[in-house]
């Protein structure tokens, strides 16, 4: 598992922490804490570098060094918005190198894309808004029992989607990219009324730039896969427990 070729780790590519330092100043990519503490900010790059060669000697499996450097620096605060949005700009190309070239498919359909933006789906915040102003109607419209049944119908959907949408919300302005695997695939509710053949469910698994493995599971998005599939998975670096699958967002879309 790896993390997606990016213009902010390309930048720092073969760098010393000083050097790492000397180029996120000149390229503008520091936080007001970043350019106010060097001494700290340097001596976590440095406290990175060295984790990241430990790792290496170790033979572990994950992220590169400049990876790891990068999500230590969102970690301790020290990165603006610039430095997130080269972050997010893929660099892969088909004419890279036989080592990148020779990942598996679905890597190699992940890398072909040339940013990861995010892009608020309005046409579907719109609807579930209707939804829930519907449910309201019904409520106000209908008599006992139907009253409570709609009025707790439309409670539930209202506070489900604030949750959901400042989730995703949080790990779209914070986040980090990595390569996850399918580790189970199953269906559930299979059988039960008005779900027909069920609700396909999946977990999955990925190195964060910290070498730990994390996991997640997710029903959004998860029809089409099986177990060993790959998928793209944006986690929070202050806390990589909090992810999301790239393609199980409801209100985000990404180009």
């Amino acid at each position: 598992m790896a993390e997606i070729p990016n213009a902010l780790t390309d930048l720092l590519q073969s760098k010393t922490p000083n050097e790492i330092y000397d180029t996120l100043f000149v390229e503008r990519c520091l936080s007001h804490a970043g350019i106010e503490q060097r001494a700290q900010c340097i001596a976590l790059v440095q406290e990175a570098d060295t984790e990241a060669r430990r790792h290496r000697e170790q033979g572990m499996v994950g992220p590169t060094r400049e990876y790891e450097i990068v999500g230590a620096l969102i970690a301790g605060g020290y990165l603006n918005d610039r430095a997130k949005d080269l972050l997010a700009t893929i660099t892969y190309q088909r004419t890279q190198t036989a080592s990148i070239t020779q990942e598996s498919d679905s890597t190699d359909a992940s890398l072909r894309l040339r940013t990861i933006h995010a892009k608020l789906k309005l046409r579907v915040a719109a609807f579930y808004i209707l939804c829930i102003v519907f449910l309201a109607y019904l409520t106000y419209r209908t008599h006992w029992p139907y009253r409570a049944f709609y009025g707790g119908l439309s409670v539930l959907a209202a506070v489900s989607l604030i949750v959901q949408y400042r989730r995703e919300h949080v790990l779209v302005q914070n986040r980090l990219s990595a390569i996850g695997v399918v580790t189970e695939y199953k269906v559930r509710g299979k059988g039960a009324p008005h779900l027909g053949k069920g609700v396909p469910v999946i977990k999955y698994q990925f190195v964060a730039f910290d070498q730990k493995t994390y996991e997640g599971e997710t029903g959004w998005g998860a029809a089409g896969l099986e177990e060993g599939s790959q998928v793209t998975v944006l986690y929070n670096p202050e806390n990589p427990a909090k992810n999301h699958p790239l393609t199980s967002f409801i209100f985000y879309s990404f180009r």
